[in-house]
């Protein structure tokens, strides 16, 4: 007995440095308290816990996964402990077991918006698209005024091409939650699919306006600027993007193009030059973004008389553009 009460008592001094380690997010060493906490105490609900969510930051989802199995014997109706498992069970690209848990939820908790989203998620990530949308929209039923629900309800609804519901579904995600760049940025694209170009280019000016380091926002705006004609303006924007990552193919072929739209091709050209002299291992993105641009792009003859120069020149040898 006293050998119990002991072991007990090293267990929470041990549990007590590891909670200590997880809040100033050093999981590895909250990791090794932990293993001798639940060495000592391996039934203990509330170490074994702490250590799956431990595991799981940590990325050892095989680990974390054993954690929460074990939990679901100890408590077997603890919701929480079947939901760890499930989200587990999706980083191991478990997806069928994760669907099988996530189920199983919602016959716990029938009312529980996270179950249903964490269903449409797993069918998000398998390309089932109308059966994420049938759970996504489960999820907003129960929880109307959470934003995540109704953002990936709007990115399911991309996918399967309904850009109208897609853009209603991203302007109550923007009411819900006014400082989500990334709902911007997603309606920004969806007006770009329905050739609403000047409306698009506000969309990733807000986004941006809420993360301005964000290179892909700055790579659209600039790029939407300069389809809608402000060709002075998407130069500033492409070029600050530049000064954050001056390497970037998909800023600097688009870089290029604006200057050749502006009469200015040679400076395009030479600052490709200098960026293939300084990286040359970005000469594959280049190529693949010119080529790219020059099928599928919204280009002007100017910009197609550069592109088809800069292929020519210097994207001859590239595997795809190779075979044209």
């Amino acid at each position: 007995m006293l050998d119990v009460d002991q072991n007990k008592k090293e267990a929470h001094l041990h549990y007590t440095k590891a909670y200590e380690f997880y809040n100033l997010n050093l999981y590895k060493e909250a990791f090794e308290e932990l293993t001798k906490a639940t060495e000592l105490d391996p039934e203990n609900e509330i170490y074994l816990k702490i250590k799956g969510m431990v595991s799981y930051k940590l990325g050892n989802y095989e680990d974390a996964l054993q954690v929460f199995e074990k939990l679901t014997k100890i408590a077997p109706k603890e919701a929480e402990y079947y939901f760890n498992e499930a989200s587990t069970l999706f980083c191991l690209k478990r997806y069928n077991e994760a669907l099988e848990k996530f189920d199983y939820l919602i016959s716990l908790e029938p009312k529980n918006g996270i179950h249903y989203y964490g269903k449409g998620i797993v069918f998000f990530e398998l390309k089932k698209y109308s059966e994420a949308l049938l759970a996504f929209e489960d999820a907003v039923k129960l929880c109307p005024f959470n934003p995540k629900y109704h953002f990936y309800k709007g990115l399911t609804l991309i996918e399967i091409g309904m850009y109208e519901d897609s853009i209603s579904e991203l302007e109550k995600v923007i009411a819900l939650n006014p400082y989500d760049a990334e709902a911007y940025f997603n309606e920004g694209f969806v007006l770009i699919l329905l050739e609403k170009y000047d409306l698009a280019a506000e969309k990733f000016e807000n986004a941006i306006k809420l993360d301005p380091k964000n290179i892909l926002y700055k790579y659209f705006y600039g790029y939407m600027l300069s389809k809608i004609g402000l060709l002075e303006f998407a130069k500033q924007e492409i070029g600050s993007g530049l000064i954050l990552d001056p390497h970037n193919p998909y800023l600097l072929i688009t870089f290029a193009e604006i200057l050749a739209s502006l009469n200015k091709p040679e400076i395009g050209k030479n600052r490709l030059i200098i960026e293939l002299k300084l990286k040359p291992e970005i000469k594959e993105e280049l190529c693949s973004q010119a080529f790219a641009e020059l099928s599928y792009g919204m280009i002007n003859d100017k910009e197609r008389d550069f592109l088809q120069n800069f292929i020519d020149t210097f994207c001859r040898d590239h595997p795809i553009i190779g075979k044209t």
